[in-house]
């Protein structure tokens, strides 16, 4: 049998196919948060809540979640290091742990 650039092509792209297809895309499912609420949000603009939630993560207030600021008010832990981007008009922080030097 001779192998020619046709035949290359179409095992290259067989075995992508096999590779994607047997990888394993699966999600990771998390718990949903039920504490944050339409209720609670207008409620806050409006008035105070009569028996409002404890707030998670010992509460605290968002400064510039917008991130029209860039990265005014929001701070990395340990090594890490953040980054604001667009993309699409689409404003997100990116936070890559960098590995001590020892």
């Amino acid at each position: 049998m001779k192998i020619t650039v046709k035949n290359n092509l179409i095992i290259s792209l067989l075995l992508i196919f096999c590779t994607l297809h047997f990888s394993g895309f699966e999600a990771d499912a998390l718990s949903y948060d039920y504490t944050a609420s339409i209720e609670a949000s207008f409620s806050l603009m409006m008035n105070c809540l009569e028996n409002p939630d404890k707030p998670l993560y010992s509460g605290g207030i968002v400064l510039n979640p917008e991130l029209n600021m860039g990265l005014e008010g929001w701070h990395a832990f340990g090594d890490a290091k953040m980054q604001h981007r667009e993309l699409t008009g689409n404003k997100f922080i990116v936070a890559q742990w960098q590995e001590s030097a020892k």
